[in-house]
Order: structure tokens, then sequence, then C-alpha cells
């Protein structure tokens, strides 16, 4: 069959007061509460709605029902509590079949029931909940199917082989009028109701083929009597269509004026935190923060937002009003980074040029000394916002700036950045004169330094006379507290240990630097260059990113104007803009490796037009996710979310460990996204590889139905601040690990990178197996799954020579039938793992199906001739299919 999906039907709360139109009837009384993670579901009419109600569903400011050939909408402003359904919007299926069955699917255990009045005949009780709900045969061979993914209801028309997709066309009743129907620039489709407006999500689709992911054009299109289909490019009317992550949120956090976010933190709980900088007196701050009222001219902003996007849990300024610099007629304060720690208390890092600004009796350093320019400060907030713990400046006589910052697992917190006076320290690495970056530990109770750290060279270079100029804007840290850095440097002799890139790129800027930091500040344990003979600058104080996990392994992106940056195994060898314009370069180093060797990929990122990059995270799973700016229309999208960019939009790229893009995707609206303000936008991945990005934005058509703040009130050139969620690559997977009943296997080594969902990838990892089997550089792996068990399953059929030294191993898969066989996978070296990724086919009767899924090594014998083989097996996982 083909599928065509458009998805995300989204509610926004643009509602007018007074105006109303008929809603079905009966409408009203107590909505049952919701049921959890479950999200949206399909109550079937049991009685307590109108007999040609078939099924109704409740979702943020909307009740729908489904009736033959229809379906209806009743609206009501989200954005107040208990706000009456205020007006209906009637969606018809012209050309359809009246008679086309509607069922449900994926039948939920819940039951619901109406208990109203003293007369039980009228009551409605027991009535079924499902999952998904669908109109059968809508058109000849085209059904309606309905669903929840995460909270928004997405509506996706199946067409099976031989079907007319140019059949589909609905109309729009309760809209404005005929001009209420609009094709916005991003691709969405706009409905223009009495109360707001309604936006259905571009159409995205794609098909998987032998050459891999095929794209097929689609949009929505409008006929001259307002009704909407669909227009489709070329396709294979013998595979699927299928669409990728969806955007979870997009809220703002915004007043009249100019406003940005430039970080974002993630709890255990789900809940996020942001930081940035709001010139508005108007910000949403909540009621007991620690600071109600905005100073002079900017201050920080910190807050709090709820899992769903939803809330505005509190929110706070941070700044001071006094500043000591003659030459400036305001007071400045912006909150660069945020951290928060296993108890909810919040840390953030930025700049000052107040002599006011909140301290703490006791800090480290209570006074303000840079003169006529900017101090950095670190502060520690209480889990409600509505105190600080700790506060202090960092900094001495000239400009000090904290661009990164982490708290460890004792609480000491890691702080990095630019300095450029007297700064406070316990060591120096390489030069000390000129701009320097810096690192330095504070203690948990934030009254003193643990080490202290800057570094630069002394022979500063480039075509402007500047002297040597060096700087930190990211950091991270591994669980040994050893911190990873990324920045720049001009200078030619910047102290390089096992890097893999040994010389300074050359030109008239600056070149990138990576370094991995030992726990104590003492050394560093790897540094490089990465840079060409071109500038890596983007002019933005947060344009150099890091991430890295506990097997040494870090991301790098900055943005390049050099033609000859070290690409390897690159994705994009060469750069797409050598006149005017820049790419971002995105590079993964094994830190525990020496020279080239530790360079493991390098790629260009761009397209036609100026990128400049913001962040780098690392998911847990082996993919890196980018985030940049692009004013570019070609830039390389895979199963975007916004496939359209209209001007200066963000891009949210996902790399696998081998340097490929599995996810990519525009991020934006009809205004820019932190162009203008490129010190706005960085990401982080929670700990269910959920995606959340921040940054600046003047687009008035970003916030999704029932986030906390869907309007942006700024008009100011930057616009106001803004967060997004994106669902995990793996939010589909449903995977329980078999451990071995017998044979001393290695632990956990087989694991699943995304999910196994019908008609996707599936990319399944072996890891470097522990114990004492030693895996040669070049040995073969597979991973293999049968949709029936080994005899004897779960132990699985011991098998004499496929265990660790000969001895036997369990197979727990049944090898006939097979149902895949991954391809071969090689190892680099005894740490890295082989990843192996196949197509999960497209059929309904596999979802819910269990494989039965066990990784293979085979590992040539060092020596042997002629050559052997050791064969191992790994552990064994067990994956359950889904839609």
């Amino acid at each position: 069959m083909i599928c065509s999906t458009w998805t995300a039907l989204a509610l926004t709360t643009l509602l007018t007061q007074g105006a109303s139109a008929a809603s079905p009837d009966p409408i009203g009384g107590t909505t049952p509460p919701p049921l959890g993670a479950q999200g949206l579901f399909f109550e079937a009419n049991g009685g307590r709605y109108d007999r040609d109600v078939s099924f109704t569903v409740r979702g943020p400011g909307y009740r729908m029902f489904l009736l033959p050939g229809e379906h209806r909408l009743a609206l009501r402003d989200s954005r107040t509590d208990g706000a009456p359904f205020a007006a209906a919007l009637r969606t018809v299926f012209l050309g359809a079949d009246p008679a086309a069955e509607i069922v449900g699917e994926d039948e939920l255990v819940t039951r619901i029931h109406y208990l109203r009045g003293k007369d039980p005949s009228k009551w409605s009780t027991d009535n079924r909940t499902f999952g998904r709900a669908r109109y059968r045969g809508l058109w000849p061979g085209i059904d309606l199917l309905m669903y929840d993914t995460d909270g928004q209801l997405e509506l996706e028309f199946e067409v099976a082989p031989g079907a007319d997709p140019s059949a589909i066309r609905v109309r729009h009743d309760g809209v404005a009028d005929v001009a209420g129907v609009q094709r916005m620039p991003d691709g969405r489709l706009r409905l223009v109701s009495p109360v707001g407006d309604l936006f259905l999500s571009e159409p995205v689709v794609y098909q998987d083929g032998a050459a891999g992911r095929e794209y097929v054009p689609g949009a929505f299109r409008i006929e001259a009597d307002g009704s909407v289909g669909f227009s489709l490019g070329s396709y294979d009317r013998s595979r699927t269509l299928v669409i990728d992550p969806v955007l979870a949120y997009s809220t703002y956090l915004a007043g009249a004026l100019d406003d940005e976010l430039t970080d974002v933190a993630t709890d255990a709980a789900g809940n996020t935190y942001v930081c940035g900088a709001s010139e508005s007196i108007g910000l949403p701050i909540t009621v007991g923060a620690f600071q109600e009222t905005k100073d002079v001219e900017t201050d920080a902003l910190i807050a709090k937002v709820s899992p769903r996007g939803d809330t505005l849990q509190w929110c706070t300024y941070l700044g001071g009003g006094v500043s000591a610099a003659p030459a400036y007629a305001w007071a400045n304060d912006n909150a660069w980074t945020i951290a928060v720690d296993a108890t909810g208390h919040v840390y953030v890092g930025g700049k000052t040029s107040n002599e006011d600004f909140p301290t703490t009796a006791g800090a480290f350093d209570t006074s303000y000394t840079s003169g006529y320019d900017f101090d950095g400060f670190v502060s520690k907030l209480s889990p409600n916002g509505d105190a600080l713990v700790w506060s202090t400046y960092l900094g001495g006589g000239g400009h000090d700036y904290v661009f990164g910052l982490a708290v460890d697992a004792s609480g000491d917190v890691v702080v990095a950045g630019e300095a450029s006076s007297v700064f406070p320290t316990t060591n120096i690495i390489g030069g000390s004169t000129g701009v320097f970056g810096f690192v330095t530990r504070i203690a948990a109770t934030g009254d003193s330094l643990v080490y202290s750290t800057i570094f630069n060279g002394s022979l500063g270079t480039g075509g402007f006379g500047w002297s040597p100029r060096s700087a930190v804007t990211d950091l991270a840290l591994d669980s040994a507290g050893r911190a990873y850095v990324a920045g720049w440097t001009n200078t030619s002799n910047f102290t390089i240990v096992n890097g893999a890139q040994t010389t300074w790129g050359g030109g008239v800027g600056l070149d990138g630097i990576l370094v991995r930091l030992a726990a104590d500040g003492s050394a560093f344990e790897y540094s490089t260059y990465l840079g060409g003979s071109g500038d890596e600058d983007s002019n933005s104080a947060l344009g150099f990113g890091v991430a890295a996990d506990d097997t040494g392994r870090a991301w790098f992106t900055c943005t390049t104007r050099s033609m000859d940056f070290p690409v390897k195994n690159a994705f994009q060898a060469t750069i797409s803009e050598t006149s005017n314009f820049q790419d971002v370069a995105v590079a993964c180093v094994d830190t525990g490796l020496a020279g080239n060797a530790s360079l493991m990929w390098a790629t260009y990122l761009g397209g036609h037009g100026p990128e400049i990059a913001l962040d780098v995270e690392t998911d847990g799973l082996g993919n890196g996710w980018v985030l940049c700016n692009t004013s570019t229309t070609n830039f390389d999208l895979v199963d975007p979310w916004m496939g359209d960019q209209p001007f200066g939009d963000l891009a949210v790229t996902a790399f696998d460990s081998g340097g490929t893009p599995v996810f990519s995707t525009y991020l934006g609206g009809g205004g820019a996204e932190s162009y203008s303000s490129a010190d706005s936008g960085r990401l982080t991945i929670d700990g269910d590889g959920n995606v959340l990005a921040v940054g600046s934005t003047s687009s008035k058509d970003l916030g999704t139905p029932g986030s906390m703040q869907t309007l942006n009130p700024s008009n100011a050139f930057y616009g106001g601040g803004f967060l997004a969620k994106f669902t995990s690559l793996a939010s589909n997977a449903d995977v329980d690990t078999r451990a071995p009943c017998a044979g001393g296997l290695p632990g956990n080594s087989l694991i699943p990178l995304t999910g196994a969902v019908l008609g996707q990838r599936l990319s399944v990892e072996i890891g470097a197996p522990l114990g004492d089997l030693s895996i040669q550089p070049g040995s073969i792996t597979r991973w293999f799954a049968s949709s029936t068990p080994a005899t004897g399953y779960p132990c699985g059929v011991p098998i004499p020579g496929w265990g660790i030294n000969g001895a036997s191993g369990d197979l727990m898969v049944s090898l006939a039938p097979l149902f895949w066989l991954g391809g071969a996978g090689v190892w680099n070296s005894n740490a890295d793992p082989a990843v192996h990724s196949v197509s999960v086919p497209d059929d309904p009767a596999l979802d819910g199906a269990v494989l039965f899924t066990q990784g293979l090594i085979i590992q040539v014998v060092p020596g042997s001739n002629p050559i052997e083989y050791d064969v191992t097996l790994t552990n064994a996982l067990d994956l359950i299919v889904g839609m």
C-alpha cells in the first residue's frame, strides 16, 4: 500500500473573544482524567453522544468527533482554565463513501463511565477506548488512520496500490471564508476559524528503496472552492511512504522586547531548564521567583518548564542595575550556560557589567573587578527558583566570560570561557598573554577553587596584527571528571598532545581547538587543532561546540570558511559555498588514540548559503546531534519535520557513529531564528533521547497548541526566546535484553540504537565485548533475527566452540527460518562497536510481532595458516515491531 502522511493536527490558541459557532450536540460535562502515558485515545460512543458519532478524542483546547463522511472539532481557548467550547470546525470528505466503516484499533484496557443524574437508564458505562481509529474505504482503496504521537494527533491517508490519491479532497466548514484556507510558506495548511487558527503540518513523505531513502515530493493542493487535496510527485506504487520524528512541542518564552534563550538542560523527571537574556519588562515571571522585576537594560533569565512544555513552573530574572562602565549606557547581564544536578538545583554562568550583581556572603568572589568591561559569574539557584544558594563573580581586570558549565556527581561546578585579565589561576598551560581560554573547577560550596587552568599559545598570528588569542566556548564532563572543551585560537604554538592536526591551519583568522583536560586540571591529555587555511569563526561567542562520552569519544562543531578543513570519511567532502559564506564543520574524535587515527570522521555540513554552528550533543546511542543556523534552501534533509526554509531558520541534524546523517530538519517559522543573534541557540538530550533546542525568533507561528506560550509578543529585531522538543529516534523501540543462560558470554553486547518500526531503518550495535574475549581489529561481526526462537529458548541451544575460548555458546535464535541477516561490520579497534542497519519490512501483519535477535562475532585467528576463524555468540534481544 501507499501511505501519504500528514502529521500533527495542530490547534493553536489564537482565539478572539465573543465569537461563537454551533458545536456538535451534546457537548459539556466532566472530562475524564488523562490516561497517563497513553496520551490521546479514541473513546467509542456508548450513548454519551449523538448516535451518528462513532468515536471522540480529547486534545488540548479541542474535542474531535468522528462521524460518517466527516469529523468535527469543538474548539475552546486552552489558555483559560475551564473555558467553554466556543466554536466548531467541520471537515467533510468530498466524494467519499458515506457508508465507510469507522473502526477502533489497538484497544486499551481503559473503560469510560458516565454516571449522571439519578436515572440509571441515562447512564453510559463501559465505553471502550482505542489507541487508533480508522475510516475504511473512504475513497476506493484509501483509508484514513488517526493516532497519537506524543500528545499530538496524526492523520494518515493509506493509499492502496492502484488507488488514485487525487481522489482525496476535504472541505472545511467553519473557516472564515474561502480565503481562510491558506498554504503557509513552510508548507503547512492554515485554517482561519472564527476563534483562532488551526494548522496541518506539511506532508513530508519518503520510500525505502534499493538505493536507500527516496523522498517523494508532497504538498497541500487548494482548489478554487477552498477544498484541499494532495499534490504528489512520482512514486513507486508498490512501496510504502513513511514519516519520521515529530515535533513534540514548540513554545515561546518572551516579552515585548528582545529576549533570547541561550542554553537548555533537563532533569531525570523530564523537566526542562532554560537560560538567556531579556530586555522585556513583561516576561512571564512567576510569583515568588528570586527576582520578579527587571533592572535597567538586560537581565539574565532562568526558567523551568514542565516535561510536556505546557506549564511554566517558575521563571526569574537575575541581574543588577548599577553598571561600573560609564562608557556603557546600560547595565548588562547575560546567562549563557545552564546545568541542573540530581537534587534539582540549577546552575547558570555568564557575564555581567554590574557592580551590584547578586552575590552571596562567603562566595569565592563578591566584588566586581573588570572596570569598564565584563566579569564572569556563576550562580546556584534553589530547585524552586526562589533563592540563591550561592553566587560569585569570576574574573579579573579585563573582560571575562563564562560560556560553558557542567556539574559533577560531587556537586563541584566546572566552568569554561574566555578571559583577558589577571584571572585567578592555579596553573597555566602554554602562554598567558592576550586573550586566553580557561577551565575552572569551583567547589560545591561555591567558596573556593579546586583548580583553575588558563591556556594559550605565545605566537599570535592572523591578518589583523592580533596578539595571541584563545578562548573556550563549550564544555562537557565525563564520569571521571575530565573536562572536554572546544574553542578557538590564532596561535601557531598552541600546546598539542596526540592531536589529529598538529599545525595551525594558517590564514587570517582562527582555528578550532579540541582539548581533553586531566581530571585535576593539571595537563592536557589530548589536544588538537581543527581548522584550515581560512577562518573558523562565525562571529558568535558560542560558535564552537563539544560533546563527550565515557569512552573518550568527543564530537566537535564549528563554523568554517576553509576550503581545506581536515575532512575524513566525510558525508560532505567539500565546502558548499566558497565565495562569501561558510559551512558548518562536524568532527568525531577518539581522544584515547593519537595522531590521524584519533580523527574518526570529519565533514562539512551546509548548502549554497551561510551556516553558523551553534552546538553539538550526543544521545548516548552513538549519534551526534548538531544545531546550526542556516539561510540555505538546499540544506541536506533526512526525514525532516519541516521541509521548507523561509529565512534564517535553525537546522537540527543527527549523525550516526560513522558520520552519516540519520535525521535532519529545518526548525523555524516565517521569521528568522537565531540569525542576527548568533550567540543564541543550543541543544541538549534528555535521558529518553528526546532532543531539546533553544534560540531566539522573530517568527509568529512557532508555538504549538497547548504549549505554555503559543504567541510571540515580541516585535523586536531579535524577537523572543523559544524552546522546541523533538522525540527520540528510538522512541518507538520496545526492547528486552535477553541475558545468556550459560557460557559466560559478554554482558549486554547487543544494543538497539533505533526502534523496530515498520517501514523504517533498524540499527543494532554489537559493542566491544567484555571479559577475556580479545577482539582483533578487522574482525567481522553480524547480527541476525528470527521470527521464532531456538529450541529451548530462552536458554537457547548450547553449541560447542561458539563461546569464549572454544566453550559452548548459547544459540538463542533459530537459524531456520532466518528473518533478517545484518550485513558484515568491521571492528576498527578493540573499543569500537560494529553497527548494522537494515530496513524493517512494511508489513502490517508484523505489527506487535516479537523478533528473536542475536549477535555474532567472527574473528580471524592471529597467525593461523590457512586462515582460521573463532565464532562467538553475543547476548540476545527481544525486539517488538511497531507501527
